[in-house]
């Protein structure tokens, strides 16, 4: 097209078949036409099949019927990415819209991903009428109309939690008919300006046991991936998650399972954006496994915390630089499920479950442990300033976060709302970023998301994102794990399939959201 821009995106198509392994990322070219000078976000959408007619994009893309989609500013220095789209053929709808929302140019072309990975789109003016455009104080943010009351950011909205790039870890294992897949849960911390995840997964006969790792920029993309193969163990064997912590300077604190095959041997390493070092090997009960957020430090003290359940309870110990220190806490009890874990500056809150659902929780505060309430139905907890954030999602759906100091004394209470539909929350994680505390609920096989400030009046509604509107693959997990991690202006997101995936799952995947200030 003469004299048109061009804008580069990148797509990730996956086959999704038996023994298949990704497909390279597929090149997306905008081509915008010249006459179009304030173009201010681009709108990408994925539906199977052939183009729609062009008059049903004027005033945007189809959001209920597209299977992907992703926005992005126009002066973005890298598009985010699609999840897994299958080999087939796909039709890419696109659109330009400008700072009020205005659909100011649109296109669509429709290609087969399983005899190319070049796409081109050609944008065309619509010419000077129109459509789209925000009204009533609404603010177009990512090609979308969001409510601004007066001149605060509308809740969930404060925090953009645009998806700006994400993909897959630990590719589904080459396995014979008949082998089980095991999965753990994924690990995720912030380091420096992005983020490490690690994940491990095993056929269930222990043939074959692997952690994989990646690095991400602050917009998702990985800079460093890798994956390490431990020593095969006779009969079977539960796939431990990895936990990580953030040790300021661009470094992580890393334990997983291993190097032995005994089943509370476990490895301490060190990670960076460049790799990986092991610091010391240890044992901890036998059967002990590890959460996704069972390894916190106190940004104050520096003092290191890991938590581990086995059939005699929970056990919290002190970390040090070579080996493990004394315990510092412990809760007796068959049937404990460990939740989650968090550290502020000077204290240490962990919270499970007892073999009868109820909720339980402990502070560990300069060496001393006391035990706190928390309302049934708390998920998560997560760090916020000096204190914690408890999540809390009750029989009908509804969430809340609740404060609680540095010391266990509960604080104020925040009301989310709901996500869509009326299906039970299977799982749920919990940041904390700047003035908002960010939520993602595990709902119907898909992951719902949003963001509220502290500060924002009760009678302003919130909003959900799911997901799997811009990640196709989360719409397959079932009874994997999240975690969630955040680091300035951004949020990571992690999540498991199911702990034991099908042969043509990818068991883990991540995403790295936005989380800028939205202001009218």
């Amino acid at each position: 097209m003469s004299g048109a821009r061009a804008v580069v995106a990148a797509l990730c198509a996956s086959m999704g078949l038996v023994a298949c392994v990704p497909e390279p990322e597929v090149s997306l070219t905008l081509r915008l036409p010249s006459s179009v000078r304030d173009a201010a976000w681009f709108e990408v959408a994925a539906v199977r099949g052939a183009c729609p007619e062009a008059t049903s994009l004027l005033s945007g893309l189809p959001i209920g019927v597209v299977s992907a989609r992703l926005a992005f500013p126009a002066g973005a220095s890298r598009a985010p990415t699609f999840g897994a789209l299958s080999r087939e053929r796909w039709a890419f709808l696109a659109s330009a819209r400008d700072a009020s929302c205005g659909v100011a140019a649109i296109g669509c072309t429709s290609v087969d991903l399983d005899t190319t990975h070049e796409v081109t789109i050609g944008l065309l003016d619509v010419g000077d009428v129109r459509e789209g455009a925000c009204t009533g104080g609404l603010a177009c943010q990512y090609a979308h109309c969001i409510e601004v009351p007066g001149s605060n950011p509308a809740s969930g909205t404060g925090c953009t939690l645009n998806v700006l790039g994400g993909g897959l870890l630990a590719d589904p294992l080459a396995i014979d008919v008949g082998t089980g897949l095991l999965a753990g849960s994924p690990g995720l911390t912030s380091a420096g300006d992005g983020f490490v995840v690690t994940a491990s997964d095993a056929t269930s006969d222990a043939t074959r046991l692997r952690v994989s790792r990646r690095a991400l920029t602050s917009d998702g993309a990985a800079v460093e991936s890798g994956s390490e193969d431990l020593p095969p163990c006779t009969g079977t064997v539960a796939v431990s998650g990895s936990s990580l912590v953030d040790l300021g300077g661009g470094k992580a604190l890393e334990v997983r399972r291993g190097p032995s095959c005994a089943a509370g041997d476990v490895t301490f390493g060190e990670r960076t954006s460049s790799g990986r070092r092991t610091l010391f090997t240890a044992a901890l009960a036998s059967g002990s496994t590890l959460e996704p957020h069972a390894l916190v430090r106190e940004s104050a003290s520096g003092r290191v915390h890991l938590a581990s359940t086995s059939s005699q309870g929970l056990r919290i110990v002190a970390v040090g630089t070579t080996a493990l220190g004394a315990d510092v806490t412990g809760f007796s009890g068959a049937g404990l499920t460990f939740l989650d874990m968090a550290a502020s500056s000077s204290s240490t809150l962990w919270l499970a479950r007892d073999a009868a659902g109820r909720r339980i929780a402990g502070l560990v505060r300069s060496g001393v442990s006391q035990s706190v309430a928390v309302p049934e139905g708390s998920l998560a907890v997560a760090t916020r300033g000096a204190g914690f954030e408890i999540l809390v999602v009750d029989t009908s759906g509804f969430v809340s976060v609740q404060a609680f100091g540095e010391n266990g004394t509960a604080g104020a209470t925040t009301d989310f709302g709901a996500p869509g539909g009326t299906a039970p929350v299977t799982a749920g994680a919990l940041t904390a970023r700047g003035e908002f505390s960010v939520v993602a609920l595990a709902v119907s096989g898909d992951v719902w998301l949003t963001a509220r400030a502290a500060r924002e009046s009760a009678n302003v509604p919130n909003l959900w994102r799911r997901l799997g509107d811009s990640v196709p693959l989360a719409r397959r997990r079932r009874d994997g794990a999240l975690a969630l991690a955040s680091t300035g202006n951004r949020v990571g997101l992690a999540w498991g399939t199911a702990a034991r995936p099908t042969p043509d799952d990818v068991p883990f995947g991540y995403a790295v959201l936005g989380c800028e200030d939205r202001t009218p």
